[in-house]
């Protein structure tokens, strides 16, 4: 407890959101994503397990002051960020452009590490090369599953799109704007914490509606 208590602020919010990340990543690994193995189930488990990494590692090179720390975790978001871009690129109908414009973006995500780890870029500009590679494409990604998901009629494909585009879209364009505008302050300290919790309940909720069985019209 004593440890605990005397953790940093940011770190203090960081490691809680990062463990609330990977144990969400583990429930939806081993349940959902087992389950439907589709272009948005692989987005939700690129952008929970991304994130997990993110603020696990991410909080514990800025205790220790270790820059290396850092490049993995910038890593692992930009990498979990560009598996969230395969869901907007299915709406492209030539396969062979869906595929060299993933492997663009997970280009730019591995030169932009490759980048910070040759400069010798300290931990918090690291953090934030990797924040604005997320807000970029994590939150276009999400607002176009939101976008989609209304255009759904099924109600569960409806419910996880919205549910979790909002979830991503929060996260990884709201709440990274907000620290690096003005700070890790209370609603950004909120989202970290929720984000993934609703994404995976929303998961859920879909997949309990699609079960249930549909009125007869008779």
């Amino acid at each position: 407890m004593n440890f605990l208590s005397n953790l940093p602020d940011e770190v203090f919010w960081l490691w809680l959101s990062g463990f609330t990340f990977l144990v969400m990543t583990l429930i939806f690994l081993l349940g959902p994503w087992r389950r439907e193995k589709s272009e948005l189930m692989t987005a939700f488990l690129g952008f929970l397990g991304g994130m997990s990494l993110f603020h696990l590692v991410g909080g514990a090179s800025m205790l220790w002051g270790n820059p290396l720390l850092m490049y993995v975790a910038a890593f692992a978001a930009t990498t979990g960020s560009a598996s969230v871009v395969k869901f907007p690129l299915l709406s492209i109908a030539d396969r062979t452009l869906r595929k060299t414009l993933f492997y663009a973006t997970l280009a730019i995500a591995w030169t932009l590490v490759l980048w910070l780890l040759v400069s010798g870029a300290d931990p918090m500009t690291s953090m934030k090369a990797a924040s604005i590679y997320m807000i970029i494409f994590s939150g276009l990604s999400g607002a176009y599953m939101v976008w989609k998901g209304f255009l759904f009629k099924e109600p569960d494909a409806k419910i996880k799109c919205v549910g979790g585009g909002c979830s991503i879209w929060f996260c990884c364009f709201l709440t990274h704007l907000l620290v690096l505008t003005v700070g890790m302050v209370a609603l950004a300290k909120l989202f970290m914490i929720l984000t993934p919790v609703t994404l995976v309940l929303t998961v859920y909720v879909a997949r309990t509606l699609s079960r249930r069985p549909k009125p007869s019209l008779a």
